[in-house]
Formats: structure tokens, sequence, C-alpha cells
């Protein structure tokens, strides 16, 4: 009898909040930008750099198109941290193959369009159209959007 009851115990203990270990997941759906380059109507290649801490980031595939590129591409995650202050989502549209001229190309790319987004709240879905910036020599303008869903999604380790 003490054995079943001792067996039962293990299993209410094992069942309980505090014995569970919860990650997050975020998970990234870009699917496509307008408006993001003025150029003299050739065919471009664009890519996008998505991140939420510097040392981890993640590319989407290159796209080659005249205009308003489309990716989608859906990018992962992990969130081993407590959300005690509040994470973003950081996205860079970039060009490759870039004039030697323009501002930011010494590498052959520049960085068309940027976007700080915070991470949806209460694990629901966020869904839009996000505006993105541009930094020219000494100015900042908005410069098209991107296209894009996040979700918040809990994964629960049970030990």
């Amino acid at each position: 009898m003490k054995v079943m009851e001792k067996g039962k115990e293990l299993v209410r203990k094992v069942q309980k909040k505090e014995d569970c270990f919860q990650d997050l997941l975020l998970e990234v759906f870009i699917d496509s930008a307008n408006n993001i380059d003025e150029r003299d109507g050739t065919f471009n290649e664009y890519y996008v750099v998505v991140s939420i801490k510097p040392d981890d980031f993640m590319e989407t595939h290159s796209v080659l198109c005249y205009q308003n590129p489309a990716w989608e591409t859906t990018c992962r995650f992990p969130i081993n941290q407590p959300l005690i202050q509040p994470l973003f989502l950081k996205l860079e549209v970039v060009r490759v193959s870039c004039i030697a001229e323009e501002v930011g190309a010494s590498n052959g790319e520049v960085v068309v369009g940027r976007a700080r987004i915070a991470l949806p709240a209460n694990f629901k879905t966020k869904r839009g159209w996000v505006d993105l910036v541009r930094f020219d020599e000494s100015s900042c303008r908005l410069n098209g959007e991107i296209s894009l869903t996040m979700e918040l999604k809990r994964i629960n380790w049970l030990y």
C-alpha cells in the first residue's frame, strides 16, 4: 500500500507546475516587401537578416527580382530566458551587388531597410506590415515596408 502511495505522490510531484521547465519559441514568417528600393529599373538581389540578439541571427535565401521581393520563409528562434524585459525582433533588408558609390556598399551589399519590433505578448500571433527605415549619410527616412507574422509559442519539457 505504501509503495502505491509513493508512486502516486511521485506522479503528482512530477505534474506540479514547478517541475516543468518552460522554453519559448519565436516563429517568424517573412513574406514580402514593398517599395524598398527605387532603383534604375534593373533586377536586384535581396535577402533579410533576422535577429533577437546580436550573436543569434538568421538570413533568408536571396531573391532576384525587379521590385517587391518575396521570401516566404520561416525563421525559428528558441528563447531560453524569462521575459522580464521586453525583447525585440530586428530585421534588415539587404541588397546585394551594389554600386561602389553607394554609402555602406564597401562589401558589395547595402542595408535598404531596418525595423525593430516588440515580440508579441501573451502568446498571440502578431501579423501585418511593418515600416522600414533607411539611414543615408546623415538622414533617416521611411523606405518601404515588410510583411511578416510573429508567433511566440510555449514549449514545456517535463522532468
